[in-house]
């Protein structure tokens, strides 16, 4: 009874890996070109991590267009931008040293960063399937642009009813950034998971409440 439409942004798997002057409004463009693509003019947008920010100013920029709007791990202001914001340039230190090196300990510090109660196998292979999907110098421009980035004058503007899940013990996108996404969005309702991993996986105990929410 449903259709899922995934797609790559541009600089990342299958689309252009040309990113000179995309931004994030550009962000936002491409994903109303992939809606209209595939023929969906009013529908529900599921989002997780730094594809919050186009969703969310999608949906202040076309309310007509997003019926429900779910949002995992999810934030408001970049690391930048945050007050008292910390390991940006750690972030950046990482994957300057070690995107390219499959064998360095990168890979490993990356997974336990954004999952630390794993699975363990589960989290290297998303984190290899990034480090394949996106080449360093875009990984690098997508770091700068999300951490710069804010949405706050966007949430005002965002009428569909809205769900906000978050883990309770994230230190990727803490608590903080979800409480300002739920209190910016009128018809918004928090859910917080009692997990440390920046968004749920199969096999940890947070999936299936995950999936019930």
């Amino acid at each position: 009874r449903h259709q899922l439409v995934r797609y790559d942004p541009v600089g990342t798997g299958r689309s252009g890996l040309d990113m000179a002057g995309h931004d994030l409004d550009q962000r936002v463009e491409d994903l109303r070109a992939v809606a209209d693509a595939a023929g969906l003019d009013r529908f529900a947008l599921f989002t997780q991590s730094g594809g919050c920010l186009q969703a969310i100013r999608f949906a202040a920029r076309y309310p007509e267009r997003v019926d429900r709007l779910v949002i995992n791990g999810g934030y408001a202001e970049g690391r930048a931008r945050r007050a008292g914001g910390t390991g940006t340039e750690t972030m950046r230190s990482m994957i300057s040293e070690g995107w390219e090196k499959p064998e360095s300990s990168f890979g490993l510090a990356f997974s336990l960063l954004y999952y630390p109660e794993g699975p363990l196998d589960l989290a290297q292979e998303i984190v290899e399937l990034m480090r394949r999907a996106c080449p360093i110098a875009n990984m690098l421009q997508i770091r700068d642009m999300i951490n710069e980035a804010c949405v706050l004058d966007d949430l005002p503007h965002v009428s569909c009813p809205t769900l906000i899940i978050q883990s309770r013990r994230d230190t990727v996108h803490p608590l903080s950034e979800a409480q300002k996404l739920a209190a910016g969005i009128a018809q918004a309702e928090l859910v917080v998971l009692d997990t440390a991993n920046h968004v749920p996986l199969p096999g940890t105990p947070a999936w299936e409440p995950f999936l019930k929410t």
